[in-house]
């Protein structure tokens, strides 16, 4: 057999080589973007503003651009939005600018680290993805650095100042005291931005001078390590104004005719606010200086005790005195005509004009001297009652002192004095 062989110029070898080469080459070759991300600035509760500029957009062009963001350490422009952690993907259009540009992120979690990066992604491609630096950035927790005053009545208005939301819906202002009660006062906001809130301190029934002050969002949840609930600031620093009684007089009395004098320390500068009770019972207030109250003592409602402490409230504290105000009863000794008597007889009967507005006492006890007499009948009255009573028999002659004892120790006072004569 015969072989035929062809031959080829070695020239155009070299060439269709060459050509090749240069072929492939130029198709692979893809310039990239360049890609800047920037800082983070302005970072709030939940926004916060990145900074990023493209200067190149490389060889090929650039179908979308914008900025990833994410609590998870990788954000991926693409995943759908929070498919990564808390987190989203705005994109900006396809045309970048040509210079420095900033993106605003809202609706961001506070205090939560996210993690951001600029990213393009080439025209006619499903995931040709560049991304710039991987940055991050941690939101803001609302605080409260400061209440002026920070010591106050309730009434007075102060000022918080701090970090808060510009929205105010959902929030709550609450006081707590030490022993753990809360007083709510969102509905005591005067004004409030994003730094400063005007507050009204709130009437309170509270027996403790410190207190905290709470800011809180409650539709916004967090976690603190073990513990999820809702994003809050404490000041911890506050204090209500709280009055001291001094001392009271007379100690003694009969309810709705006695006037007390009290002396006070610290009185609430706004005088209708200092309210006066004696066992849960509002006094009169008739009188205020700056270091005294005086007020007609109230009615006794109990029908078992007498003395009770006097208490004073100034719109946020109970402060009581140390010794006790007693309820006496006013009474007369008269005939059964309702003649009064100054002397009486052994074995006679009278009676005794008790007035008491408040509450009848049952267990009642008479003494003449040292000898106790014996209670026939008893009528009431509007402002008090009637008892009849029989005169022990064989009582000295002479001055006896007259004693009206009830159940919880209440003594009987008199108009003029406690003695009567015994007379034959």
């Amino acid at each position: 057999m015969k072989r035929i062989y062809h031959s080829i110029p070695i020239a155009s070898t070299i060439f269709f080589f060459v050509f090749f080469i240069s072929s492939c080459t130029d198709e692979e070759e893809v310039i990239q973007p360049t890609l800047t991300t920037g800082e983070a600035t302005s970072v709030g509760l939940t926004v916060a503003k990145i900074k990023a500029d493209i200067p190149d957009i490389g060889s090929q062009p650039i179908e979308e651009y914008g900025i990833v963001y994410s609590s998870h350490s990788y954000p991926s422009a693409n995943r759908e939005s929070g498919a990564d952690g808390e987190g989203g993907k705005i994109i900006l259009g396809s045309a970048p600018p040509d210079s420095t540009f900033y993106v605003e992120l809202n609706d961001l979690k506070p205090g939560t680290q996210y993690h951001y990066t600029l990213y393009t992604l080439a025209k006619g491609s499903q995931n040709l993805y560049t991304y710039g630096h991987k940055r991050h950035f941690k939101t803001l927790l609302p605080r409260i650095d400061n209440v002026t005053p920070n010591t106050a009545w309730p009434g007075d208005t102060v000022l918080l100042e701090g970090l808060f939301f510009s929205d105010t819906s959902h929030i709550r202002i609450r006081f707590k005291d030490t022993e753990g009660y809360y007083k709510d006062a969102k509905n005591h906001i005067v004004a409030s931005n994003e730094e400063r809130i005007l507050l009204v301190v709130p009437a309170w029934n509270t027996s403790t001078q410190a207190m905290d002050l709470i800011y809180e969002k409650t539709d916004v949840l967090i976690d603190y390590g073990s513990y999820h609930g809702s994003v809050s600031a404490v000041f911890s620093d506050f204090e209500i104004h709280r009055s001291e009684i001094i001392d009271f007089y007379p100690k003694i009395g009969v309810g709705s005719e006695s006037t007390i004098t009290i002396e006070v320390s610290n009185l609430n500068p706004s005088l209708d606010k200092n309210l006066v009770f004696v066992n849960n019972s509002q006094a009169e207030v008739i009188e205020v200086t700056k270091d005294q109250i005086k007020a007609i003592v109230p009615v006794n409602r109990s029908d078992s005790a007498c003395s009770f402490p006097i208490t004073i409230y100034n719109g946020a504290l109970l402060t009581q005195s140390d010794s006790t105000f007693t309820y006496g009863l006013r009474y007369t000794v008269e005939d059964e005509d309702g003649n009064q008597l100054s002397t009486i007889r052994s074995g006679d009967l009278v009676v005794f004009k008790i007035f008491n507005k408040g509450n009848l006492f049952r267990s009642r006890k008479l003494l003449f001297g040292d000898v106790e007499g014996k209670s026939v009948w008893s009528w009431a009255l509007d402002d008090g009652y009637l008892l009849g009573v029989q005169v022990p028999e064989n009582l000295p002659l002479g001055k006896i002192q007259i004693q009206i004892m009830v159940e919880g120790g209440c003594l009987a006072i008199t108009d003029s004095n406690t003695e009567i004569e015994v007379v034959e």
